[in-house]
């Protein structure tokens, strides 16, 4: 679908311009993933927002789509595509083979850990004008969809 739609395709991205790596929360969203984050989408290697200035600045927390499968993080050493509301309370880090089959129990037990069906994303917006906004992502966690927007909030 990229080469039908002639869109570049990511290796042609990387050697004309860095491409920022979000960092993904392995539960809910922390002080780690989202300090990486603004460091990575707001510094000085992040892309530079448009002179004019600004009008206002909005948070926005909204959902996407993910794939249904869980994937192990090389980098931070952890299991990525749980929903964070269940996993809050589990170490999801792979260190012994004890951790693993505690994901693994969890994850046969449906009541006490979901594979995530979306992803809750948090965003700040620069608004220039009506048409024009600038976004910088803040952070990315798996969700089940289980909870509404009142459990959330708590």
């Amino acid at each position: 679908m990229q080469v039908a739609e002639g869109y570049p395709s990511l290796m042609t991205l990387q050697q004309k311009k860095s491409v920022l790596e979000l960092t993904v929360s392995e539960s809910e969203p922390d002080d780690t993933s989202i300090c990486a984050n603004l460091s990575a989408f707001l510094g000085p290697a992040s892309r530079k927002p448009p002179s004019n200035s600004s009008i206002s600045q909005v948070l926005m927390i909204d959902s996407i789509t993910v794939e249904e499968v869980c994937n192990y993080d090389l980098h931070h050493n952890c299991i990525l595509g749980l929903c964070w509301e269940y996993t809050h309370h589990m170490d999801l880090q792979i260190g012994t083979y004890n951790n693993l089959r505690s994901i693994k129990h969890a994850l046969q037990n449906k009541k006490q850990c979901h594979v995530g069906k979306d992803g809750t994303v948090v965003s700040i917006a620069l608004v220039m004008a009506t048409e024009h906004y600038f976004i910088s992502l803040i952070a990315l966690s798996a969700s089940c969809k289980t909870k509404n927007g009142q459990d959330l909030s708590t």
